[in-house]
């Protein structure tokens, strides 16, 4: 109840201005389908859901709960929350592709410790939503074609992420290491 307050208000709020994105992630897939359909209820624009977490799952079952979850409201773009670390459940290449052809599936949001997980994914940058959600990781993500970051860092001090993703579009790697190290 208190998440769809929530969502509510703050659709109310911004009014369409902005696009509201709701998490509507839970350990249970029934009750993040549930959530799910009250969020679009609410008014929410778009979904995100992070895998399942707490209990450790296979790879299908991972497949299957967001299949689950995109199918429960498939009117809405579907964001996938990738962040093994804080779900424990890791989110692989192989099981986005396989969730492909569904066809509110907007992108992903990775949160992961190395490059090296993120970098699979951006060849898809033209047909699909890729986020960064590790500021470690921005400037590589950005210099090598990624558009879109979700930085925790960014609620507290904009100025600096703004300033510096417009450091890596220009080339400027002075002001880029200055700007991280302020980030840091």
């Amino acid at each position: 109840d208190e998440r769809m307050t929530l969502f509510r208000e703050f659709t109310t709020t911004v009014a369409r201005r902005v696009p509201v994105i709701a998490h509507i992630g839970h350990a249970y897939v029934a009750e993040a389908c549930r959530l799910a359909e009250r969020a679009a209820a609410a008014g929410v624009q778009a979904l995100a859901a992070l895998t399942p977490y707490f209990y450790r799952t296979s790879a299908a079952a991972i497949e299957q709960y967001m299949r689950d979850i995109m199918r429960a409201v498939p009117e809405l773009p579907f964001f996938i929350y990738n962040y093994p670390e804080a779900a424990g459940n890791p989110f692989t290449r192989a099981i986005f592709e396989s969730l492909r052809s569904e066809p509110n599936l907007a992108g992903i949001k990775l949160t992961v410790a190395t490059f090296a997980e993120v970098e699979p994914h951006l060849p898809l940058v033209n047909d699909l939503c890729i986020m960064n959600g590790n500021d470690a990781l921005l400037v590589a993500f950005a210099r090598s074609g990624g558009r879109a970051v979700v930085s925790g860092n960014a609620t507290a001090d904009p100025k600096t992420i703004v300033s510096l993703l417009d450091a890596v579009k220009r080339g400027d790697d002075v002001a880029v290491r200055e700007y991280e190290a302020k980030l840091a």
